[in-house]
């Protein structure tokens, strides 16, 4: 066997679940002043499977959709019949797990909106916005939902080690190939692409393929060492993985690479006692440590406030019988729609063509916009990195997906107004528009976010 001992550290909380169901979850019980809630944490816990899952989905993405697609995947992971080429085996383990509270975990806040509808108030906090199933209060349940979390540290104890072994080096350096693919743009685990379970490479090495060498490293040293690493090892992913032709008759509900883009934001820096909140974040590069809390916070807030325009699906609900279209889809499906009116809530689902008995079959989406963090920069000679946000938006036909409205089991074909060619011009440059109160007299051009072609 080939093998190949890779070691990581964590950037952003990663949360895994167990193997088992009851590895899962812990009941204990929290007082609290007015209320004893029923805390249920969602227990976190290493295991292979998880990075198993993660490269199948993320090979699916560089390949497309096409009639070869399974064919070709059943060469490297298990199918009917025939088990996977590889194996991963967890080495090691971080030592430091964490619960998450709400309140214990904060980030500056960027200022207030209202909503398009204009009875709907809030604040601009990309953590919370991006962490808000983490920690769910239900005071009709009378019971919170906690996340457990492998804490991201400056130092070996958020280390772990994994070891990949394959059948042959080419299945190894294909293997190594799709893992570098998805840490570089998102991660492992709960909320995996909204920032969450962002992993650094430590065990950084070069893999020579057909005389080019691919860059197994996911830390720079500059934007340039950034950008010239990502084209390149790009080029190498698509000589090793040629795109399969699309065919509409066998598309996949997998987004793919092929036809993405990628932004890039500006440096994202600690709040520091003694300036504003807005002034640092906008800083020479350099002046302190990544913080990963800030980070998420900024590729957070950058959707939220995209989403706080443009909020048509919401009022559009209402009114059932005129329903046709919906807008917010391109973040993932389900959507639920409650509202305080008294009116029955409107589920937004894509559903399997099986679906004949009138039951609600629904499958999930994910959103072919993933937000992750990187760590560019040796600024000033001094060796200190810091965190960049990046946005890789990859390319989808939505057209393919069965969508459906329902409303008291009644079930209506409603079709996606695609807006994510309007995304990206928000991150290229933030409008504002319906905005009570000020982003702490910061121009919204703070917000830019640099494409790079890929």
């Amino acid at each position: 066997m080939n093998s190949k001992k890779i070691t990581f550290r964590i950037r952003t909380p990663l949360m895994l679940g167990g193997i088992h169901k009851e590895d899962g979850v812990q009941r204990v019980k929290q007082e609290e002043k007015e209320l004893d809630y029923s805390v249920i944490t969602k227990t976190t816990n290493m295991n292979a499977n998880a990075f198993k899952g993660l490269l199948r989905w993320w090979f699916r993405c560089i390949n497309g959709y096409g009639t070869e697609l399974y064919t070709r995947e059943s060469k490297i992971f298990d199918s009917t019949g025939r088990a996977a080429r590889f194996k991963i085996k967890i080495l090691s383990k971080p030592e430091i797990k964490k619960k998450w509270y709400k309140d214990d975990i904060v980030a500056r806040d960027y200022g207030s909106y209202l909503f398009s509808d204009g009875d709907k108030k809030g604040k601009y906090n990309g953590l919370r916005y991006f962490s808000h199933n983490l920690y769910v209060e239900s005071k009709k349940e009378e019971n919170v939902t906690q996340s457990e979390y492998f804490a991201p540290m400056k130092n070996p104890k958020s280390e772990f080690e994994i070891q990949v072994l394959a059948d042959s080096q080419d299945i190894l350096t294909k293997v190594q190939i799709i893992l570098w693919l998805a840490l570089q743009f998102a991660g492992i685990g709960n909320r995996s692409r909204r920032c969450f379970g962002n992993l650094k490479i430590v065990s950084e090495g070069k893999i020579p393929i057909n005389g080019k060498i691919f860059e197994f490293k996911n830390t720079y040293d500059n934007v340039t060492d950034y950008k010239n690493t990502i084209t390149e090892n790009f080029q190498i992913i698509r000589e090793q993985f040629p795109p399969l032709q699309d065919d509409t008759a066998n598309q996949s509900l997998i987004p793919t690479l092929n036809g993405a883009k990628l932004l890039l934001s500006s440096p994202i820096l600690p709040v520091k006692t003694g300036l504003t909140r807005m002034e640092v974040a906008f800083q020479d590069a350099g002046l302190g440590e990544p913080d990963w809390k800030e980070a998420i916070n900024f590729a957070g807030v950058t959707m939220q406030l995209f989403r706080a325009m443009k909020e048509p699906d919401h009022s559009n609900t209402h009114n059932f019988d005129s329903l046709s279209s919906i807008e917010r889809a391109i973040f993932g499906l389900p959507l639920q729609f409650r509202f305080s009116n008294g009116s029955q809530p409107v589920l937004i689902n894509q559903f399997t063509e099986e679906d004949t008995d009138g039951k609600n079959k629904g499958q999930r989406f994910a959103s072919p916009i993933v937000a992750s963090v990187t760590e560019i920069g040796d600024i000033n000679n001094n060796n200190l990195k810091h965190f960049h946000v990046q946005y890789l938006v990859l390319k989808f036909d939505y057209n393919s997906l069965n969508v459906k409205a329902v409303q008291n089991n009644t079930k209506k074909s409603v079709s996606i107004n695609n807006i994510v060619d309007n995304f990206i011009k928000h991150l290229e440059k933030p409008k504002q528009k319906n905005i009570a109160g000020k982003l702490e007299d910061v121009s919204l051009s703070a917000f830019k976010y640099e494409k790079i072609n890929l």
